[in-house]
């Protein structure tokens, strides 16, 4: 039996994202600053999408190889 794809993404408040990632909500704030996090019309950012972000920012910068 194949199963149907999730809808159900995790959204967070800078706060929460910040709490999740073990930084500073300034931290969060300053990454939606520079656009390398986005937040959707209700002020929320997609969790998977943020940390798929994350990645390929250290990546570019040369932090993970």
């Amino acid at each position: 039996m194949e199963s149907e794809p999730s809808t159900n993404t995790q959204k967070l408040t800078e706060s929460g994202l910040a709490r999740l990632l073990g930084v500073s909500r300034q931290a969060v704030h300053d990454l939606v600053k520079r656009g390398i996090l986005s937040k959707d019309a209700a002020g929320l950012i997609d969790v998977a999408k943020a940390q798929a972000a994350l990645a390929e920012a250290a990546r570019a910068k040369g932090e993970w190889t």
